[in-house]
């Protein structure tokens, strides 16, 4: 059962609240992966003319044996036009668009609700809800629908999906309490993954080590979306995350909240769980931090608490 909770704050949003001395102890980089974790097979299966198998089924013909060989070759043949014209585009060519990331980031949430469970207390949601929607409208992203919900599990950490789907976990809740700047830090870095189009680039970054398979397999969409499934194999690149610190101190401030929040948090985090991987959080499991990024991050504050 999931433990009792205080009401969510309520009142006016204070942008001055107190943020003292970040006497952080010695932080271990966890280190950033380029989406190493996030795993998802294709099954390399590409369309196949077989006859019937009953008796005295008659073989293939051999002009039917020819057809097959050209479509295959064709298809690899796409797949190597395909490849090679978005790198010679350049590295912002993109490949998914808008409404395919909606449709693969509503694939991904039913499967993360499905498996985590959602925590459906009307206060919280209402209040997650509206800080959400308050940081999101800071964000260039107008072409997506954002959604916020809290998964119902103990565990202190966040993730976002592609298309707009942030998700808080409700032991995040509990650890940040009535500090406002804290949640509102961490909501804003993830809106600042999907106004960077982080899982975007994730994607591509699987289709291209895929190509060829992926022209040749249907449901692609389902498969991009299978990679967000496990929450804990996502794993973003350092200046992903740097990037989306920056961003979201600059969409946090914007929007009222104490820009040193997300700085406290992190603080904090490591305050409570410590360096060992027995008392690390499951955020320092899925987020670098260290040192360095906390200085990063209370600069990116200061410029933007001016």
């Amino acid at each position: 059962m999931p433990s009792v909770m205080e009401a969510p704050p309520s009142g006016r949003v204070s942008s001055h609240a107190y943020y003292g001395p970040l006497d952080a102890p010695h932080w271990r980089p966890t280190g950033g992966r380029l989406a190493g974790g996030a795993s998802w097979n294709h099954a390399g299966r590409g369309p196949v003319i077989y006859s019937a198998c009953v008796p005295d089924a008659p073989l293939l013909r051999e002009s039917q044996m020819r057809a097959v060989a050209r479509y295959s070759l064709l298809a690899v043949a796409l797949a190597i036009i395909a490849v090679t014209a978005v790198a010679s585009a350049g590295a912002n060519a993109a490949l998914i668009g808008s409404k395919q990331e909606q449709q693969i980031g509503a694939q991904a949430a039913a499967q993360i609700e499905s498996r985590y469970g959602l925590y459906t207390n009307p206060s919280w949601n209402r209040y997650v809800q509206a800080m959400g929607r308050r940081i999101a409208a800071q964000s260039p992203r107008h072409d997506i629908a954002w959604h916020f919900k809290i998964l119902n599990t103990g565990d202190v950490n966040a993730v976002s999906l592609p298309g707009g789907y942030i998700y808080v976990f409700r032991g995040l809740l509990n650890f940040v309490g009535r500090d406002q700047g804290m949640l509102a830090g961490v909501i804003a870095h993830e809106v600042g993954h999907v106004s960077a189009h982080h899982q975007t680039k994730m994607m591509e970054r699987e289709f291209w080590t895929n190509a060829a398979l992926s022209l040749l397999t249907h449901g692609r969409t389902q498969q991009l979306a299978s990679m967000f499934s496990n929450i804990y194999d996502l794993h973003f690149s350092r200046k992903d995350e740097y990037q989306a610190d920056e961003l979201g101190v600059k969409y946090a401030s914007r929007a009222g909240y104490d820009p040193y929040g997300l700085a406290r948090f992190l603080q904090k985090l490591e305050a409570r769980y410590g360096n060992g991987p027995s008392g690390i959080a499951s955020y320092l499991a899925t987020h670098p931090s260290n040192s360095a990024r906390v200085q990063r991050v209370r600069a990116y504050a200061a410029q933007y608490a001016r």
